[in-house]
């Protein structure tokens, strides 16, 4: 995993510059194949649970950071720790009828792009 995702990053920032569906594309391709920090709380009985944020809405979003450092904007807590997930992972947790969650959220306090179920149902499909 390149430790940044600085492709994957500078794709989102050319995306929203242009908004055309070349550059759409491209954001979409990296994503499939991008891994992402997930933050994982131990909870006192030992079992893991993903780290979400909720919107201005209260949605619940699952993070996605690209990199250690964007992770660390969202919380310094040193009992978080993290595990590598693919794009494939988030969709196919989230798209499960038993999650809630609206979609996820690659690193909010960063690019901030949000993908909800219909969006990820898409590149899925793609």
């Amino acid at each position: 995993m390149e430790e940044k995702n600085n492709e994957l990053l500078d794709s989102i920032n050319e995306w929203r510059t242009k908004n055309d569906s070349e550059s759409f594309k491209k954001v979409v391709e990296q994503i499939k194949n991008e891994s992402f920090y997930c933050p994982i709380k131990i909870e006192e009985d030992g079992s893991k649970m993903i780290a979400i944020t909720k919107n201005a809405k209260g949605d619940s979003l699952l993070l996605a950071f690209t990199s250690k450092e964007e992770a660390q904007k969202w919380s310094k807590d040193l009992t978080i720790t993290y595990e590598i997930h693919s794009f494939e992972q988030y969709a196919n947790l989230l798209l499960m009828e038993s999650n809630n969650n609206l979609g996820f959220v690659i690193n909010p306090y960063g690019v901030n792009l949000a993908l909800d179920k219909n969006i990820i149902k898409d590149i899925n499909n793609y």
